[in-house]
C-alpha cells in the first residue's frame, strides 16, 4: 500500500471524549471529528493517496485502526436527518476496512507515530490494550502497523532474456538479462542512464505477455548485478529472489536486538504474523488462515524461513511468496470441489512435451498423531495420540506397515484427529505428477488448476501446478510445469 504519513513533521494534540491523543510525525491535510461521545474518533487524510485513516478507542466494537479508500463526507457519516450538519452524524463503520482492533480504558493516553521506514506505530501508554495479533497485554504496548511510504516511479526496461523459476516450496529465482551497451545500465558507473538501479536488494517486478496482454510474473529484491562484454555485445545480468529473501536470509532480531523470540500459547498463524513483521514484511501483504493450533514455542538464532518451516510442519500448512509479493501462510491445498481449469493444455495445440509419473513414496498405510494433555497444576501430561487411513491405500497396494508418525504439540484428541485427516486427505494428490512443456501462458500462478489432455498416458484430470519455470527469448515464450493430481472433471449432464 503507497501512502505516506508525515510527509510534514508537526505535533498534533487533542481531547475527545476524555481520551487525549497525541500525533507525532505527523500532520493531516484535513481532519473529522465525531461528537459521538461513545467512541472518541480522530480521523487524518492523505491528499496525495485519497486515503482517510481513523484511530479510535473507547467503545469496543468501534475500536481499531481503519482505512477508507477514496472518501467522502456521505462515506463517513450516516446523516440522521436532512437538517443534521457533519458533526452531528454517527460513524459508519461499513464503509471502513479494519486493520486493527484496539480497546482501552477512557483515560488511556496514546501515541500514533511513523518510523523512518514509514511503518504507523500506535502506542499505549497506560490502561489495558488488546490486538488481534498479539492477545491481551497490561501496561505500556507498541503497535506497528505495515504500511509503506510512496513507491518510487516504476522504471520500464525491456529485457533480452528472462528466466523465472516458480515454487511453493522454496523463493522463486529470475534471471534476466538486459542490454548495457556503453555501461548504461551498469549501477556504479556514473554516467550511466539509471545509476544505482540495478542494485542489490532493490526491487525488481517482471511483467510478461503478447502485446499490450500483460501480466506480473514476479515481485522481489535484486541479489546480484553482472555486467559482462565481449566483442560486439555488452549485457548486464541480473539475478534475484522473490520477497521471501526476507524470511530466508535474516536471522530472528527483537527490536532490542536480542535473537531470541517466545510465544506462550500464541495461536500459530499469530506467531507466523508477527514473525514475518519483525522480517519487514508488510502487514497488509501478509495472508495468513487459521490453524485452531496454539502453542508455547522458543526460535533463537535462526532464520525466519526456519521458523515458517516449523509453523508449517506443526499445522501441515505451506508459506510462499506470490507475483505481487504478498506473503501466504495457508492450508496445503488438497482436492477441493472447485474443478474449473484455469487453463486446458492440449497434446498437439500448446504441450510440446509431457511426462507422467506414478509413485507410492509418499503414500502410507495410516497416519497416527500423538499428542500430550494440558494437566492441571500437579498432574502429569498424559500421551494421547488419534489415526486415519489412507482410503486408498488398497488400489494403490501400500504397504500395510508403512505407517507415517507425528509428534505433535496438540493437547486434545480432537486437535491429534484433525492433524490426522489433514495428512491423509494432502495424500490423494500425491501419486500421481505430471511434468510437461508448453507455449508459454504468462498469467497463470502456482497453485492454480489446469486440465491436461495427452493421449499416451490416457490423462485428461485437472491437475494443479507445483512448480514452474518461464524462460523468454526476443521471438518466443515457453514454460515446464510441475504439477499434480487435484480431481476429475465432472461426467457431462446428459
Amino acid at each position: 500500500m503507497g501512502c505516506q504519513l508525515g510527509v510534514r513533521q508537526g505535533l498534533l494534540t487533542s481531547t475527545t471524549g476524555g481520551a487525549s491523543w497525541t500525533y507525532h510525525g505527523l500532520y493531516p491535510a484535513k481532519a473529522y471529528k465525531a461528537v459521538n461521545r461513545s467512541i472518541a474518533d480522530s480521523f487524518w487524510y492523505d491528499e496525495e493517496e485519497d486515503i482517510l485513516y481513523s484511530h479510535n478507542a473507547g467503545s469496543f466494537d468501534g475500536c481499531g485502526i481503519w482505512i477508507m479508500e477514496e472518501p467522502s463526507v456521505e462515506k463517513i457519516f450516516q446523516v440522521r436527518s436532512p437538517a443534521q450538519t457533519l458533526s452531528g452524524g454517527a460513524v459508519n463503520y461499513s464503509m471502513w476496512d479494519r486493520l486493527m482492533y484496539t480497546h482501552s480504558n477512557n483515560n488511556i493516553t496514546s501515541m500514533l507515530y511513523t518510523t523512518p521506514q514509514g511503518r504507523l506505530c500506535v502506542q499505549w501508554s497506560t490502561g489495558s490494550a488488546w490486538s488481534e495479533t498479539w492477545g491481551t497485554t497490561s501496561g505500556p504496548m507498541t503497535v506497528i502497523i505495515g504500511f509503506t511510504e510512496p513507491e518510487p516511479p516504476k522504471i520500464p526496461l525491456r529485457a533480452k532474456r528472462i528466466n523465472i523459476s516458480r515454487s511453493r516450496t522454496s523463493a522463486s529465482d529470475l534471471s534476466v538479462v538486459f542490454d548495457n551497451k556503453g555501461g548504461r545500465l551498469t549501477p556504479e558507473k556514473s554516467d550511466s542512464e539509471h545509476p544505482m538501479l540495478l542494485w542489490v536488494n532493490n526491487e525488481i517486478q517482471i511483467e510478461q505477455g503478447y502485446g499490450q496482454n500483460l501480466a506480473r510474473t514476479f515481485s522481489g529484491l535484486i541479489d546480484s548485478s553482472q555486467p559482462r562484454h565481449s566483442p560486439g555485445n555488452a549485457e548486464i545480468e541480473v539475478v534475484a529472489r522473490d520477497f521471501y529473501k526476507l524470511a530466508l536470509d535474516q536471522t530472528i532480531t527483537t527490536e532490542e536486538g536480542y535473537h531470541t523470540v517466545i510465544f506462550n500459547d500464541v495461536a500459530l498463524e499469530n506467531q507466523f504474523r508477527q514473525l514475518a513483521l519483525m522480517a519487514g514484511f508488510e502487514g497488509d501483504k501478509i495472508i495468513t488462515e487459521p490453524t485452531g493450533i496454539k502453542a508455547t514455542k522458543e526460535y533463537s538464532q535462526e532464520t525466519y524461513a526456519d521458523a515458517f518451516q516449523v509453523l508449517c510442519e506443526e499445522a501441515f500448512f505451506e508459506s510462499f511468496c506470490d507475483e505481487y509479493g504478498r506473503l501466504y501462510y495457508l492450508r496445503q491445498q488438497e482436492r477441493g470441489e472447485e474443478l474449473d481449469p484455469k487453463h486446458i493444455f492440449t497434446e498437439g495445440v500448446d504441450i510440446v512435451r509431457l511426462d507422467y509419473d506414478l509413485d507410492d513414496e509418499d503414500l502410507y498405510y495410516k497416519v497416527i498423531v500423538y499428542g500430550r494433555t494440558d494437566p492441571e497444576e500437579g498432574e502429569e501430561a498424559e500421551v494421547i495420540s488419534a489415526e486415519a487411513d489412507y482410503a486408498p491405500r488398497d488400489y494403490y497396494n501400500v504397504l500395510k506397515q508403512k505407517v507415517m508418525q507425528i509428534h505433535s504439540d496438540a493437547d486434545t484428541v480432537e486437535k491429534c484427529q484433525e492433524i490426522a485427516d489433514r495428512a491423509v486427505a494432502l495424500m490423494l494428490s500425491k501419486p500421481r505428477r505430471v511434468d510437461f512443456a508448453a507455449i508459454g501462458i504468462p498469467w497463470l500462478q502456482v497453485g492454480d488448476r489446469i486440465q491436461v489432455l495427452e493421449t499416451t498416458s490416457g490423462i485428461s484430470e485437472i491437475y494443479r501446478i507445483d512448480d514452474m519455470d518461464i524462460t523468454q527469448e526476443t521471438d518466443s515464450l515457453l514454460m515446464t510445469i510441475g504439477c499434480h493430481h487435484y480431481g476429475y472433471m465432472p461426467a457431462p449432464e446428459e
